[in-house]
């Protein structure tokens, strides 16, 4: 055999000497980074969060800190005395068996499950504990400013994080949570705007607590105020205590009386004096009948439309 041979031969066989183990630990390494050895299918088990579908292992994270679960909506509406509706999550979850967001120590991180990589770091995130559409969320970056993002196959900016507030409190008469109008607070200024960013109302210099598509309504120290989109106070003889807005209607709350509005411009439809404080009070479209429901039974009801 020819020198030459010999040579590359011995090199070949050192190569495998070589490869051989180093490739068989890298494939030990990743069976035993993805093999389930969680028996009871535990969310938090020997320090990492373990991602389920049914039964099958999606991924897991290693926990950085001992304050290490799925992330949680918060709810920063009752700061500003603003009205909201939530669902009963109890947690964010997993989305789409992709991607889940991890509450580690005072961080939440958005996962990949699959690459077990942190996309990104946020100091909070709101979805009112229910799904979304347009599979949105609200969350705020770490420089505390809120912005919106939509998650399913991938991860997609909805709206730029320039706010230092985000909310959504306009309901549809099928009773779900309106994704196109969002509440935000802005340079000091509290608006409506749109789902692209563009403001649909003034801004304002009191917090926004509700609306609909005719009137605002402001919380300023311990007084609600009603006004027009043009920013004129209406209803200033009455001392509101609270009130109710579905779609055109609203119910508005006295130390006496409860009223129901159509135009706030105009008498009210109906007054209520048999109504006790401590009712409960719903409304409810259905058709074209409007309902009054009291401790949630069928109290009034008119024909509308």
């Amino acid at each position: 055999m020819k020198k030459d041979n010999i040579a590359t031969l011995v090199i070949i066989v050192i190569l495998l000497v070589v490869f051989i183990p180093l490739t068989t630990i890298g494939t030990i390494k990743r069976l035993s980074e993805t093999r389930d050895d969680n028996p009871k299918h535990e969310l938090y088990y020997k320090g990492y969060l373990w991602f389920y579908n049914d039964n099958e292992l999606l991924g897991k994270y290693e926990c950085k800190t001992s304050v290490c679960n799925l992330a949680k909506t918060i709810i920063d509406d009752d700061e500003y005395h603003i009205k909201y509706d939530k669902g009963n999550l109890d947690n964010i979850g997993i989305i789409n068996n992709k991607f889940v967001f991890v509450l580690d120590g005072d961080e939440i991180n958005l996962i990949d499950i699959k690459s077990n990589l942190v996309l990104q770091k946020y100091n909070g995130i709101k979805n009112y504990n229910t799904l979304l559409d347009n599979n949105i969320y609200l969350l705020k970056n770490k420089n505390d400013k809120w912005g919106i993002v939509s998650i399913s196959e991938g991860i997609v900016a909805y709206l730029p994080f320039e706010y230092d507030y985000i909310g959504l409190i306009y309901k549809t008469s099928e009773d779900k949570i309106d994704v196109n109008k969002l509440l935000v607070k802005k340079d000091n200024k509290w608006m409506v705007i749109d789902n692209t960013g563009k403001s649909l109302t003034n801004g304002y210099d009191y917090p926004i607590i509700d609306y609909n598509d005719n009137y605002i309504f402001f919380q300023n120290n311990d007084n609600i105020i009603a006004s027009d989109k043009n920013n004129n106070r209406l209803l200033s003889d009455i001392s509101i205590k609270d009130f109710s807005i579905l779609e055109d209607y609203i119910l508005l709350f006295t130390d006496k009386e409860v009223y129901l509005y159509n135009e706030l411009e105009e008498s009210p439809l109906k007054t209520y004096d048999n109504i006790k404080s401590d009712d409960k009070v719903s409304m409810e479209i259905s058709g074209n009948r409007l309902y009054i429901r009291v401790n949630n039974s069928t109290f009034d009801t008119l024909e509308i439309r």
